[in-house]
């Protein structure tokens, strides 16, 4: 018998949840949409959350980690990585309300959505291409140019969207540096200081949200800014989605679990296919043009070409993640000094199993981004008519009732019935 994994009936619920919400705040005057999703994350954040503590050994003990480590007699570091799981989940519940929000004051929900995907497939493929750092620089600077184009394309995207984007993207950011912390095995974090939690960089997201908040404010909302004016239609939006991939890339420098990354990128990419179909046939037509699908799919197949043929490649894989070329493994770098050959035969199922996970993710997006965009080709080439020509009928004459005008104006009935008669004359000799 078929079985659908858990994560893909999460995300089809998910998308579903999405999907009929922003059809019953649209069509049914639904106006407290905060409270209903606030509700719907707060769902898929406990079935997340209770799936991994499930999966996990010593669950029980895990919690009371939080509230008594002194009494159990637990590590430091061991407190510090369950502190930070608990971060990282209070960030995931706050920002998903907030990217419902975003995507409910969007006319063009595929779109975000699509954008959105790209910032986290950019830098998927970029921090495990193993690519130098001045060809990633190239590559990467590529790729925005993709998502550039997107953006100039797109102009729907509302001021309060961009205002619930911005906070929501920073939350996700550091909800992703703490879970990829928190994933960690306790050893690992004792014994390389450098996948210890920066703090500095949770501080530098935090303020770097407040001030997207405020530019934002300043150049789309306050209208006394005339100088600012030309500003406004370079849609901001760009900031955030550009500095994306550099938050991300950071994140992977504290040393990302490889696990989870392949596990997001496909279920991002199965999320925005399953969202962009369903809102073009479920709700209101989608009139984005030709040209975002076909950059979508343009940075897919690249960053798919880029990703094999690094993996193809022949590479001292001896040598540390510092260099750029164990990034790839599953393997913590504390132990990369002792590596033997034993070891390297180890690595090699987990990078086929990686390999062929991001193959089966680019496959499954592909396909549906090419069916979003032969949908968008139909609708462009058999336009509704939805307005007709106003037409002026010259064979109207209005009746005039002349206790109405009487009753308006202090004049004799007999003064204004020959006005009346004078005025039908006129009318008649113009016909």
């Amino acid at each position: 018998m078929f079985c659908l994994p858990r994560s893909t009936i999460h995300v089809l619920v998910a998308s579903t949840a999405l999907v009929s919400t922003k059809y019953i705040i649209n069509d049914q005057g639904y106006h407290y949409p905060l409270h209903l999703f606030t509700l719907q994350a707060s769902l898929v954040v406990s079935i997340l959350t209770l799936q991994r503590l499930l999966n996990t050994s010593a669950s029980y003990s895990r919690l009371r980690w939080v509230f008594s480590p002194d009494d159990l007699g637990v590590e430091p570091a061991a407190f510090q990585k369950s502190k930070t799981l608990l971060i990282g989940l209070i960030s995931l519940a706050a920002a998903l309300p907030l990217f419902a929000q975003a995507i409910m004051h969007s006319f063009n929900l595929s779109t975000l959505v699509m954008l959105l995907t790209l910032v986290i497939l950019i830098s998927f493929m970029m921090a495990h291409a193993g690519l130098q750092p001045i060809r990633k620089a190239g590559m990467t600077t590529i790729l925005l140019g993709f998502i550039m184009l997107i953006l100039y394309d797109e102009y729907r995207l509302s001021v309060n969207g961009l205002l619930f984007a911005v906070p929501a993207s920073a939350l996700l950011a550091l909800a992703k540096l703490s879970l990829s912390h928190s994933s960690k095995p306790v050893h690992d974090i004792e014994m390389d200081s450098r996948r210890t939690l920066s703090w500095q960089a949770v501080m530098l997201i935090t303020i770097s949200a407040s001030l997207g908040i405020t530019s934002i404010w300043a150049f789309t909302i306050e209208d006394t800014l005339l100088a600012f004016a030309y500003i406004r239609q370079l849609n901001i939006v760009a900031m955030f989605l550009t500095s994306g991939p550099s938050v991300f890339t950071t994140c992977n420098f504290l040393g990302s679990n490889q696990y989870v990354e392949v596990s997001v990128c496909a279920n991002m990419l199965l999320f925005g296919g399953v969202i962009s179909l369903a809102s073009s046939q479920l709700l209101e037509p989608s009139v984005s043009t030709i040209v975002q699908p076909t950059a979508f799919v343009a940075i897919m197949i690249f960053s798919a070409v880029v990703f094999r043929c690094e993996q193809l490649s022949p590479r001292p894989y001896e040598k540390t993640s510092q260099e750029g070329y164990q990034i790839v493994t599953h393997q913590s770098t504390s132990g990369l000094e002792n590596t033997n050959s034993m070891d390297f035969v180890k690595t090699q199922p987990g990078n086929m199993r990686h390999n062929s996970s991001v193959t089966l993710a680019f496959a499954a997006g592909i396909v549906l981004w090419i069916l979003f965009a032969a949908h968008n080709s139909l609708l462009f080439r058999n336009p509704v008519e939805t307005r007709s020509e106003a037409i002026l009928d010259h064979t109207y004459r209005p009746t005039i009732d002349i206790d109405i005008v009487v009753s308006m104006y202090k004049e004799d009935v007999s003064s204004v019935a020959e006005m009346l008669s004078h005025l039908r004359s006129l009318s008649a000799l113009a016909g």
